[in-house]
């Protein structure tokens, strides 16, 4: 996108056909009121209010698991997480739905289904948004501190990982306990044995 700043006074039409002086500190403000229209159109593909109710719940959920209160810090970080989660899952529909979303008056105006932001430019913003969320979610959960090449494999019905197809080696998990971290938190601890 080129921004056009005027050196001096320029005539520019407004939609009305009316020509209006634009002086270089009118086209700075213009430019302005832009970077915050897209920055506010990409976090409208968040779907912030959905968002609000989501983490509302999560919250109460925590009070009601600890009565004491979980620590403020573990309140953020699941807050923050949990946000970047289901922000990223908003704009992944935004750009799944984009092209109903363009037929109904209802939704003709976000910002895919009317053009504002480019579709990919949506779907890349939701990719990253998920991979940030669960890498995040990870670092403030302990979670990699028992990181191996097998964590937490998922098994079908007869002991195989459900992405190495039916013809691969069987495996088990052994010595599975449930340890807790740091506020509370609780992990998994095994070790994988093949060829069960």
């Amino acid at each position: 996108m080129s921004v056009h700043l005027p050196t001096r006074h320029d005539r520019v039409a407004r939609p009305g056909g009316e020509h209006v002086s634009v002086t270089p500190s009118d086209a700075r403000v213009r430019t302005m009121r832009t970077a915050i229209g897209v920055a506010n159109d990409y976090v409208t593909l968040t779907k912030p209010r959905i968002i609000s109710l989501l983490l509302l719940t999560c919250v109460a959920t925590m009070f009601v698991a600890d009565p004491g209160g979980p620590a403020l810090s573990t309140i953020l970080w699941t807050c923050l997480g949990g946000y970047l989660a289901a922000g990223g899952a908003g704009a992944i529909n935004h750009y799944i739905e984009r092209e109903r979303d363009a037929r109904m008056s209802r939704t003709k105006g976000r910002p895919l289904a009317s053009g504002r932001i480019e579709p990919r430019r949506g779907l890349l913003f939701g990719s990253a948004l998920g991979v940030i969320a669960v890498a995040q979610l990870a670092l403030a959960t302990d979670v990699l501190d028992e990181l191996e090449l097998h964590v937490v494999p998922v098994l079908l019905a007869e002991g195989r990982r459900l992405f190495d197809g039916p013809d691969a080696e069987r495996i088990e998990l052994e010595g599975v306990r449930v340890l807790e971290g740091e506020h509370g938190m609780t992990y998994p601890r095994y070790h994988v044995r093949r060829g069960a």
